[in-house]
């Protein structure tokens, strides 16, 4: 048989034994679940919503148009438990409920292009028209009560069109309406219409590299380059009177929780996205979104990703997933309702939660309320069905800690990746320990206090002192020891001991090589061993090539480029004497490190402070040290020393650069390569 045709077999059977990747859940839904763990990433979990129904029309009592058309918004009012719909190609309003069988409609002959729509506990409807640019307010029977068109308060803008297209109305009667296109925020109107201002108007935070641009471009440039926020595209309000808004097209910040000034209170870090279309709050506080992707998210009240389900589907033939999603609601019982729109089509689906989906709305419903106890008890069940699931691992640990269990508010908030639960948890174990074996301490301190000025009085510890060095003497007799010990100097004395570094050779490069290994050695432990606290990443994620390349290898490349620029320049230290005493530098970090890395175990993060400052102590010591070691063994003047270390600094971001584009190439070298053979074997 041919070469050709037996590598052809082979290649075939390898790519058959691959299985394929499906999006489709093991129950036979068209998507999977998706959750956060406590590193950030998206990974699977049970699934939490099932497709229940798909409602293509209703029967409109006061209507012969049964079906929905470019429907642009719907809300769920708790209350009355009630549906109304922004039926925006048919003008009007459609009210129901939840048998979702019988509607009526309102805003017949008024609405024009209703885009948004909020109805109040009393039976207020309002409805944010685009193309009429007002708000209209109706009653529950569908009269008209008032309308509110352009604010005619100077601060909103004379040249400002009003296009009002989506609505909130809190307590007091005060109208949060987004105006599409405006950048300067949502538009506040009282109920007796007047203008209050503007609210959380989203931010533009410039990148590094466009502040660089714009500092060095001309004034037809800059005027160019200047940019807008984005205006927010939807909002919701929660329970507590707050508002939450979603922007599509802005990357991090998209979904929001703003307080009354106006200010996010979610993290900066929750997992988001740029193409959100709506939200709504559901009634533990849960925030739901759904994505042009065709996503639904469902986050805790403080912002925390509990599920994403859904998908793309521009065919409309896999329940569960959306064509052109557009908004979302969700009742009481967590049942989520969608609107999606397919060709001239438009329908409703419904979702209905798992069982899986209930315990953790259970247990999250117990805490928030203060039943730790109870919540405990689904927290467990949950962890019995996803042993993985990061957010019953974080709601134990709180339940735990509020029974005062605090080991097992440990095990779990690490299990979570809580730093700040671990550390309460933490500081509650150790004040207990303090409180057990405080005396004992105190009796021991004391005890060693008195064996010292014994020693003293007896020339006890001057006999202990005496053998010691003694010991250290007899292991200096070693070269490669007496070369390695010889890093201490460099804390009290560092200028000559680079002097005899250079001048008499008082370390060998091997002594220097096993410092540098040592060097490493400690930034590994580091990563490892550091405190929970203060590290909180996997330690199965560590990488010891990862920290080898961030640690040890800038040494060796600053200790190349200081020579090559030192070699052309004013400096005459060799080689050699570059490579011993850029190690040597680093004697604050080798001697003392260790002692943070231990102290990090028994510090919380109330006492942060000392363990940061002592880093920074530590790194900040050992560069004064790298700028006293390139003067001296280069033998420069303050001046020519400035210079040579920009010049060093400058020469290695080019050698990183340019490995950095050899990597690249070699990338698609490899690739083109790969596809060549590939197209070489299938055209056989």
């Amino acid at each position: 048989m041919p070469m050709k045709k037996i590598l052809i077999i082979l290649f075939t059977c390898f790519f058959l034994s691959i299985p394929l990747q499906t999006n489709a859940s093991d129950n036979g839904v068209a998507y999977r679940t998706w959750t956060t763990n406590n590193q950030g990433e998206i990974v699977p979990t049970q699934d939490a919503y099932l497709p229940n129904r798909i409602i293509y029309t209703i029967n409109v009592t006061n209507s012969d148009t049964n079906g929905f058309s470019k429907a642009e918004d719907i809300y769920y009012e708790p209350q009355n438990k009630l549906f109304y719909l922004a039926d925006t190609g048919n003008k009007r309003i459609l009210v129901f409920d939840k048998t979702l069988k019988n509607a009526y409609q309102i805003g017949e002959g008024i609405l024009q292009k209703p885009e948004g729509v909020f109805a109040t506990g009393d039976g207020l409807v309002y409805a944010a028209d685009y193309d009429a640019q007002k708000v209209f307010i109706f009653d529950s029977s569908g009269s008209l009560l008032q309308e509110f068109g352009k604010p005619d308060h100077p601060l909103f803008g004379t040249q400002t069109i009003f296009r009002p297209s989506k609505i909130v109305v809190d307590d007091v009667g005060t109208m949060y309406i987004v105006d599409a296109g405006n950048a300067n925020g949502l538009v506040q109107i009282t109920s007796e219409g007047a203008f209050l201002g503007y609210f959380g108007s989203n931010y533009i935070t410039p990148s590094f590299s466009y502040v660089i641009r714009f500092m060095f471009s001309t004034k037809a440039q800059k005027a160019k380059m200047v940019r807008s926020p984005i205006a927010p595209t939807n909002l919701a309000i929660n329970q507590d009177g707050l508002i939450n808004t979603v922007t599509r097209g802005l990357s991090g910040n998209a979904l929001k929780k703003l307080n009354i000034a106006g200010n996010n209170l979610f993290p900066d870090t929750m997992s988001d996205q740029n193409d959100f279309n709506d939200c709504f709050v559901g009634k533990i506080g849960n925030i739901y979104t759904i994505s042009e992707n065709g996503y639904i998210y469902e986050y805790d009240s403080e912002g925390n990703l509990l599920f994403a389900f859904g998908g793309k589907d521009p065919t409309g033939k896999y329940i569960g997933l959306f064509a052109n999603p557009r908004s979302l609601v969700v009742d009481e019982n967590f049942r989520i309702y969608a609107i999606d729109h397919l060709n001239q089509q438009d329908y409703l689906q419904v979702f209905e939660p798992t069982e899986f989906a209930d315990l953790v709305h259970t247990s999250i419903y117990y805490y928030q309320e203060g039943l730790y106890s109870e919540s405990r008890v689904p927290w467990e069940q949950v962890l019995q069905r996803n042993n993985m699931f990061d957010l019953a691992h974080n709601g134990l640990g709180n339940a735990y800690l509020r029974e005062s269990k605090y080991e097992e508010a440990l095990y779990h908030f690490r299990l979570a990746g809580n730093t700040v639960g671990y550390s309460e948890a933490f500081w509650e174990i150790r004040n207990n320990w303090i409180m057990t074996y405080g005396t004992y301490i105190f009796i021991g301190i004391l005890a060693v206090a008195l064996f010292l000025f014994i020693g003293r009085k007896t020339a006890l510890l001057a006999y202990v002192s005496t053998k010691w060095h003694q010991l250290i003497e007899k292991a200096k007799k070693v070269k490669i020891i007496d070369g390695v010990l010889y890093i201490g100097t460099f804390i009290k004395h560092p200028i000559n001991g680079f002097y005899e570094v250079k001048k008499h050779q008082k370390m060998s490069v091997l002594a220097a090589t096993i410092l540098y290994f040592i060097f490493y050695i400690e930034m590994v432990l580091g990563n490892v061993y550091t405190g929970f606290i203060f590290n909180p990443q996997d330690v199965e994620t560590i990488s010891i090539v990862k920290i080898l390349f961030l640690s040890v290898m800038p040494i060796f490349l600053g200790v190349i480029c200081n020579y090559l620029i030192s070699s052309i320049t004013e400096g005459c230290g060799r080689f050699k004497d570059v490579y011993i005493a850029t190690i040597c530098s680093f004697a604050p970090i080798i001697l003392f490190y260790p002692f943070i890395i231990i102290l990090s175990n028994i510090l919380t993060l109330n006492e942060q402070f000392i363990y940061q400052a002592l880093k920074v102590f530590l790194w900040s010591w050992s560069f004064l040290l790298i700028y006293i070691m390139i003067k001296e063994v280069q033998e420069l003047s303050f001046r020519e020393n400035h210079k040579n270390i920009l010049i060093t600094l400058i020469t290695m971001i080019l050698f990183v650069a340019f490995g950095f584009l050899l990597y690249m190439l070699g990338a698609q070298v490899v690739n083109f390569v790969k596809e060549v053979v590939i197209e070489v074997l299938s055209n056989g």
